[in-house]
């Protein structure tokens, strides 16, 4: 996992006055806004402003969401880059129609 350091605080010297539930607020808002980058962070300085092993579990599970969005995105952005957009919205289209078929059969 790409953890930053403890002291993430030394670029972010803002996150040292927040509270866990102020962090972790500011990090599923990011989420919601789909600002992996910054939620990673936030759920980074959480996991290591945390006590509880609760929290830390938490953290952790968010931490590993974030990079698996991140990594989806970049994926999604080189696809885009070497293909066509109407090959992209075939092969959707394509993969849905195949999902809405195989729900029809098992329902």
């Amino acid at each position: 996992m790409a953890y930053h350091s403890p002291d993430v605080t030394l670029h972010y010297p803002y996150l040292r006055r927040m509270s866990w539930a102020q962090i972790t607020a500011a990090a599923e808002d990011a989420e919601i806004h789909h600002d992996y980058a910054r939620a990673l962070i936030l759920w980074q300085h959480a996991y290591h402003a945390a006590t509880l092993t609760l929290n830390k579990n938490l953290a952790v599970a968010k931490i590993d969401f974030c990079i698996k969005r991140i990594r989806m995105h970049e994926q999604m952005s080189r696809i885009i880059r070497k293909t066509g957009t109407d090959e992209i919205l075939f092969r959707l289209s394509k993969h849905q129609h195949l999902y809405e078929k195989k729900k029809t059969k098992e329902g």
